[in-house]
């Protein structure tokens, strides 16, 4: 079989890097939640299209009081998801508000992409509470 790169990049990662890992064990989740990277990859059937989670760098400002191991379970700060459609080529890309939804927690249905709209850094954060946004996916 043939195997292909095909460069899916976000408009919001100019570069990744690529650190030793020297650190006691904070500072390496730490340097791993504010570096950028891409995350995963989903398949729409309904509309036949792929999401691929994107996370820009952020900067913490030594935010001690931050629970990384939380926010590495349930999604970082910021993310964008890039659009593509069934070959890959991609066709759009959108940067969500910081705090408000959680990257991880996810899923494809008829109705359009549902995303936890639970985030733990929000204010009025419900840990008991699992609760969604529907996205449409819509022509520009």
């Amino acid at each position: 079989k043939k195997i292909r790169k095909i460069p899916v990049k976000s408009k919001y990662i100019s570069h990744l890097k690529i650190e030793k890992r020297n650190e006691d064990m904070f500072a390496g989740i730490r340097r791993e939640f504010e570096t950028a990277n891409y995350g995963n990859l989903y398949y729409d059937k309904y509309r036949k299209v792929y999401y691929r989670m994107a996370y820009p760098e952020i900067n913490l400002d030594n935010n001690k009081s931050v629970n990384y191991m939380r926010l590495t379970c349930l999604g970082r700060i910021k993310f964008s998801i890039i659009i593509m459609d069934e070959h890959f080529n991609i066709i759009g890309e959108t940067l969500f508000p910081e705090y408000q939804y959680c990257p991880t927690v996810l899923f494809v249905h008829k109705d359009g992409l549902y995303i936890c709209n639970n985030h733990p850094m929000e204010a009025g954060f419900d840990e008991n509470v699992l609760s969604f946004s529907c996205f449409e996916l819509v022509k520009k």
